[in-house]
């Protein structure tokens, strides 16, 4: 009598531990392939970092090598993907298109000097401002580098095009250039002439190279 207590007693502890089993080795399971995702995904971007990285050290060295063979009186345009996506050939005389797809103030700055040694530009377009909106980069960071990209530039007649979608990184870039006397013109695109709410479309980069040939070359 006693035996068969303890036989009924035991029989659902049993599939009780069983389940437990069962649920331990699903949560060590999904753990497993959380972990191999979330490292699979780290992976991902780190090596995307360095293959946009790679890119732009590579651009910037044919753009450099562009310079050296710049015609006289060429005009210079530093910009991100928002200049380098766009054919330019002509910009009150023949133009140099220094673009580079992702470029920060950070990333543009150690580039401006050199490229401007090189290239002699009798004028130079400034279009950077937003990746480093988009990568949330302190406002304050964003300024002091923006202003040593102007001092780069010193006294070659520039023009400054403002920061697509505006706020307080163009208002800075706007009070910059307002301070040393340079043209300002707001970002002359708005997404419905963009291709993805920020890459120009073949008509919008139409607007901005006819807006900005108007202000500068006028």
């Amino acid at each position: 009598m006693a035996n068969e207590t303890l036989t009924r007693l035991a029989q659902p502890q049993g599939r009780l531990h069983r389940g437990n089993c069962v649920s331990g080795l699903l949560n060590i399971r999904f753990l497993i392939v959380f972990l191999c995702a979330a490292g699979f995904a780290a992976a991902f971007f780190v090596q995307r970092g360095r293959i946009d990285g790679y890119y732009r050290d590579e651009r910037w060295m044919v753009i450099s090598e562009h310079a050296e063979q710049a015609e006289p009186g060429v005009t210079l345009i530093l910009g991100d993907s928002l200049v380098e996506r766009q054919r330019i050939v002509d910009m009150c005389g023949p133009a140099l298109n220094a673009g580079v797809i992702g470029s920060t103030t950070a990333d543009m700055l150690p580039h401006v000097a050199p490229v401007i040694l090189a290239a002699k530009p009798a004028r130079i377009v400034l279009g950077i401002g937003v990746n480093d909106r988009r990568a949330d980069v302190p406002l304050a960071d964003f300024a002091a580098r923006y202003d040593l990209i102007l001092k780069d530039i010193g006294a070659i007649p520039s023009l400054v095009v403002g920061v697509y979608g505006g706020g307080p990184y163009d208002a800075e870039v706007r009070r910059q250039a307002q301070a040393r006397g340079l043209k300002y013109i707001p970002y002359p695109v708005g997404p419905e002439m963009t291709i993805d709410g920020l890459h120009l479309s073949a008509a919008g980069a139409q607007v901005w190279r006819t807006a900005v040939r108007a202000a500068l070359c006028g």
